[in-house]
């Protein structure tokens, strides 16, 4: 069953929650955002709204309440019906898509979850009707909405790292990758990268390193690319801005957000364990001393091939920019191992 498109929070209501929000001291965010959007015109101005609202879902609260408030919140300032009476005369083809400019109000607050939006202002960008589908998938409009999601999901990164049963390292860890994310900035940040914990735990292991060349194709580390489909490396960021675009309610993301950035969090210190362990057989199997203790020489001289990558990886548990930085600055599986090496 499709959401009513003339169920929305009335003009009253709003009047209302304005009033109130003035009285509390709250104060709109300046400059103000201004996006491009490039909703479907239709000739019922309740159907139009809830059009321009679902393009606007990625800015505002959508799918807790099926678009009721956003349906009234286009309609609050009366320039969206001025807009559309004015396509009407116009004789614009309704199904076609039209480019308007929202200017977003958000209240000024220090947690980012809670700089609710305020008002939205329309404006008609004039096009020519024959441009009308170029300007609309412009790299443009298609970059400051993918700017914008990514701005959500840090948002709802750093709503995840403070969940109340994740306690201690966890929290650290996850509140360090939002701040690195947020220092190192957008499109940046969907770079940000971890080892594949199944690709690793298969090449650190002794019986693997006939194989050890054609997983890595040769080449030094940090390793990257595909080894029987297998990738080396999984961008935690990436993937979820890639879910995020796949669901109809940008709402939905939350949860996936949190799951994801835990998996990580869990494949990295589990990665960490699985090479320790490895290392010890590797070392042993090397060593006339059963005793790994005693277990002396040079990195080749104890771990032949796998030298090079474990070099990188202890490079990379030890980078502030790395999402794997954040292993040794806390507590992990093997506290103070790579001290040693």
């Amino acid at each position: 069953m499709g959401v009513q498109h003339d169920d929305y929070m009335t003009i009253e209501k709003f009047r209302k929650r304005a009033n109130e929000q003035i009285l509390a001291g709250w104060t709109p965010i300046l400059p103000k955002q201004v996006v491009a959007i490039t909703p479907k015109f239709d000739y019922s101005f309740d159907s139009f709204a809830a059009n321009v609202a679902y393009e606007l879902r990625h800015y505002i609260v959508y799918r807790t309440d099926g678009g009721y408030f956003a349906r009234g919140l286009v309609r609050a300032t009366g320039e969206l019906a001025i807009i559309h009476e004015e396509l009407r005369k116009q004789r614009y083809p309704s199904g076609q898509r039209i480019t308007l400019a929202a200017a977003l109000y958000r209240r000024s607050h220090k947690v980012p979850t809670n700089r609710w939006m305020m008002s939205i202002k329309f404006g008609r960008v004039n096009i020519a009707p024959d441009e009308a589908e170029k300007i609309a998938a412009s790299t443009g409009v298609t970059t400051q909405s993918d700017k914008n999601l990514a701005e959500r999901v840090l948002d709802w990164a750093a709503q995840a790292a403070n969940e109340p049963s994740w306690t201690g390292d966890r929290k650290k860890r996850l509140g360090d990758w939002v701040d690195l994310a947020r220092n190192v900035g957008y499109p940046q940040f969907l770079e940000l990268w971890h080892y594949n914990r199944g690709l690793v735990a298969l090449f650190v292991q002794p019986q693997f390193s006939n194989r050890r060349k054609a997983m890595t194709g040769g080449r030094l580390p940090p390793y990257d690319g595909t080894y029987q489909g297998i990738p080396w490396r999984v961008y935690p960021f990436k993937l979820i801005m890639a879910e995020c675009k796949r669901k109809i309610y940008a709402d939905d993301c939350y949860a996936y957000v949190a799951n994801q950035l835990a998996q990580s969090e869990r494949d990295i210190l589990g990665m960490i364990d699985d090479v320790y362990k490895a290392m010890n057989k590797t070392a042993m199997a090397t060593s006339q001393d059963p005793r790994p203790a005693s277990i002396t020489g040079s990195p080749e001289a104890r771990f032949g091939d796998l030298a090079p990558f474990l070099r990188d990886l202890k490079k990379q548990l030890k980078t502030v920019k790395s999402l794997m930085g954040t292993f040794t600055k806390y507590t992990q599986v093997q506290a103070g191992f790579w001290d040693g090496y």
